[in-house]
């Protein structure tokens, strides 16, 4: 993770003095910098499924632990209506009906959101 992020950092860096210098259109950088704002993107859902996905081998032993990791989660990607579920399972386990229920709010939210997006 490091190495690409040095990596990402190097090609904007260049693609910026390359742009000083006249030698990039400024296009070029800004689609530069959009195409890595685009991999950071993928590389959020990632992180956010690898945290989902340890919250779930931990929900029956550590729900506490469990919990921690779907909120990461969530913060990563707010719209997956997955991570939502996880929470309304991982709060209800711990007796906490009123985050349960906001949970619930949330991925009803997020699944009617997919739902529109479905191509007509």
């Amino acid at each position: 993770m490091t190495i690409l992020n040095e990596a990402t950092h190097t090609t904007l860096e260049h693609e910026m003095e390359q742009s000083f210098q006249g030698k990039t259109s400024e296009e070029e950088t800004e689609e530069t910098a959009e195409a890595l704002v685009a991999q950071g993107k993928v590389l959020f859902r990632e992180a956010a499924n690898a945290y989902r996905n340890t919250g779930t081998l931990k929900i029956l032993t550590d729900p506490k632990r469990a919990l921690e990791l779907y909120i990461k989660s969530s913060e990563l990607d707010p719209t997956n209506p997955g991570v939502w579920e996880a929470l309304v399972i991982v709060y209800t386990i711990l007796g906490e009906t009123a985050a349960a229920t906001a949970a619930r709010k949330e991925m009803e939210a997020r699944k009617l959101q997919e739902l529109k997006n479905i191509p007509k």
